[in-house]
């Protein structure tokens, strides 16, 4: 369940496949029914990539990647869902046509593991706390907990359950997923404190940069943003009003790999922290 697209009971993948005339295969995906975030559909996505993208493709050597990605971002505005899928396949088939993995193809690796978390989704507190302590007996140290309920008190009963089961020493965030408004939020975040959150992500409409801005001022935890990153433009107006203090930045939201990294340049030079 999702605050801001209510049930959501299954994953529709669009898968890429890019082949060359000298065997290579390059695979891509992107989510198909992120409707509430990217307004995508799979048949959207399809044809999108089938009458827009892939017609550009046709001939081309893949070892030419920025060229062709750079057409590709330029063909059309946005459809950045269905040019993830394409960017993601080509990084993909330019990568085998050179001989390397993608990771080496951008460059090697940096760090050899990441964080990740685990997200517990709207239920009753103590099956949240049941399944928190499950998350940390197998290993993860950050949870999220999604929140936005009414009443109010139902989102603080669950968060400190799963506090109470996680301990102090596991990092536990929330996302109301825009399931409120500036001034509330600050006032709910407030009332939070005691809990020791490490970010509030989206607390308000995508739409509603000011409001992003007056919660980030305002109420003490660090504010992350997710369905407000719909562009690289997107990153640089957070970055200039200092409208949130970490970014979540997705492929099917900036147009695929490319669009990450371009996107993590500006909010890195900007001294956000990213999450990917």
């Amino acid at each position: 369940k999702h605050f801001s697209a209510g049930t959501v009971t299954a994953l529709e993948e669009v898968y890429v496949i890019l082949r060359t005339d000298a065997g290579l295969s390059g695979y891509g995906e992107v989510r198909g029914n992120s409707h509430y975030l990217t307004g995508d559909t799979p048949d959207r996505v399809c044809s999108e990539i089938l009458g827009y993208l892939a017609p550009r493709l046709l001939g081309r050597d893949p070892r030419e990647l920025n060229a062709i990605l750079a057409e590709i971002d330029g063909a059309v505005i946005g459809l950045h869902g269905a040019k993830s899928g394409i960017d993601i396949a080509l990084h993909d088939l330019a990568a085998k046509a050179h001989g390397v993995s993608v990771f080496e193809l951008l460059g090697g690796a940096v760090r050899d593991e990441l964080p990740s978390n685990q997200t517990l989704w709207y239920g009753p507190p103590e099956a949240a706390a049941q399944k928190a302590a499950t998350y940390v007996a197998e290993g993860f140290r950050y949870i999220k907990v999604r929140a936005g309920l009414r009443p109010f008190e139902k989102d603080v009963d669950r968060i400190q359950a799963v506090r109470e089961a996680i301990g102090e020493d596991i990092s536990l965030a929330i996302d109301p997923n825009m399931g409120w408004e500036a001034r509330e939020a600050v006032r709910c975040l407030r009332k939070l404190e005691r809990f020791n959150l490490s970010y509030v992500e989206q607390p308000v409409a995508h739409t509603d940069f000011a409001g992003m801005r007056y919660v980030t001022q305002n109420a003490g935890i660090p504010v992350m943003a997710d369905e407000s990153i719909q562009s690289i433009s997107d990153v640089f107006v957070m970055a200039r009003d200092r409208a949130a203090d970490i970014l979540h930045l997705k492929m099917i939201k900036l147009g695929g790999i490319d669009g990450v990294r371009r996107a993590a340049a500006v909010a890195e030079s900007a001294g956000l922290q990213l999450m990917v």
